[in-house]
């Protein structure tokens, strides 16, 4: 019993990761699960027997991406074994950089947030939970160089400038040198 609900899961998983890939290289709403289905060796069915439809399935996606930046991201702002504060903004931001580096070919939250968020409150409610993490903990790395208040505008400014440094990153196809000058203006924060 154990080990055909671990194959079910790993089937799960394995549909998981294989659909992130094809939405960001294609998007979500251009992927047809067809696709889904033929990229991971799966029948129609089989897909939907894992997940009812497409919504679904971009639901356990986007729950995927926020356990991930649970544990591997947003952790690193509360771990005090990690070093002082402006150590803990290193290494946030050394995470991001190598994410965006070595990852898929752009921000995935970033790329869905601008093609789904409008078009689905359900959508919309996971993305604000990812983006309203990934805020709280910039606001607590900031907080221990600023006030509350600050803290937060720095952690929204600093979100903003994430996001359009991979945009301009990508049409001027030098990603890495858009990241640094981000990563340059947020550790400069701690210092205003």
């Amino acid at each position: 019993m154990n080990t055909a609900r671990n194959t079910i899961q790993d089937t799960k998983t394995m549909i998981l990761v294989k659909a992130y890939d094809l939405f960001d290289r294609q998007g979500f709403h251009v992927t047809p699960m067809r696709e889904i289905a033929k990229e991971t060796n799966l029948s129609k069915a089989a897909l939907y027997y894992h997940f009812e439809n497409k919504k679904a399935l971009m639901i356990g996606i986007l729950e995927m991406v926020l356990d991930q930046l649970r544990t591997k991201l947003f952790s690193i702002a509360y771990d005090t074994d990690a070093g002082d504060a402006k150590a803990r903004l290193e290494q946030f931001f050394a995470w991001q950089e190598n994410s965006y580096n070595t990852g898929p070919r752009s921000c995935f939250i970033g790329t869905m947030t601008l093609e789904i968020a409008a078009h689905d409150q359900d959508f919309a409610t996971i993305l604000n939970t990812i983006f309203g993490e990934w805020e709280d903990a910039l606001t607590h790395l900031y907080s221990h160089f600023h006030d509350a208040e600050r803290s937060r505008e720095i952690a929204q400014q600093t979100i903003m400038e994430f996001e359009g440094a991979v945009m301009l990153g990508l049409v001027r196809n030098n990603k890495t040198k858009a990241i640094q000058n981000a990563i340059a203006h947020a550790l400069a924060r701690t210092n205003n």
